[in-house]
C-alpha cells in the first residue's frame, strides 16, 4: 500500500523555512554562577562585546550540566514538523540559513540529519555560528 505521506500528498521539501539557525545552550544555575560570569540576574546584557559573549558561551557549554540544542525559530519549526510527521516522513521540511565553519555549525548540520530535516546552509568561513546561552 501507499505510505502515509503519499496518501496525504506530503513529499520531501514541501515545507521551506528560512531563518537564522543557532545553537542554544541552557543550564540550571545559581546567582553566584551568574555573577561569576559578570552578569546580573534577570537582565539581558545588551552591552556585552561579541568576544565576551563567545567567552560566556564557551564556558557555559563546557559545563557538564549544560543542555545544548539546535535553535532559531525556522530550524525549531522544521524539526518540530519532522518530529510530528514521524519517522516515515523523510525531509518534508527544508531549512536554510547561514552558519559558520565551526563546531556549532557542524552540530546543527548533524542535528538536521538526525531529525531528517533537509538543511541547506550557507557556510561562512571566519564567522561564528549564532549562539544563545
Amino acid at each position: 500500500g501507499k505510505s502515509r505521506e503519499k496518501r496525504r500528498g506530503i513529499r520531501a521539501g514541501m515545507v521551506f523555512l528560512a531563518g537564522n539557525p543557532m545553537v542554544d545552550t541552557s543550564i540550571a544555575t545559581t546567582n553566584e554562577y551568574i555573577r561569576h560570569l559578570g552578569l546580573e540576574e534577570g537582565l539581558e546584557p545588551h552591552d556585552l562585546s561579541t568576544s565576551r559573549r563567545v567567552e560566556i558561551f564557551e564556558e557555559v557549554s563546557q559545563n557538564s550540566l549544560a543542555e545544548i540544542s539546535p535553535g532559531g525559530s525556522a530550524l525549531n519549526t522544521a524539526m518540530a514538523l519532522q518530529w510530528t510527521l514521524g519517522k516515515d516522513s523523510d525531509k518534508v521540511s527544508c531549512c536554510t540559513g547561514a552558519i559558520g565553519d565551526d563546531d556549532a555549525g557542524r552540530l546543527l548540520t548533524q542535528a538536521c540529519e538526525k531529525a531528517r530535516v533537509n538543511a541547506i546552509f550557507q557556510i561562512v568561513p571566519n564567522v561564528l555560528t549564532g549562539r544563545s546561552a
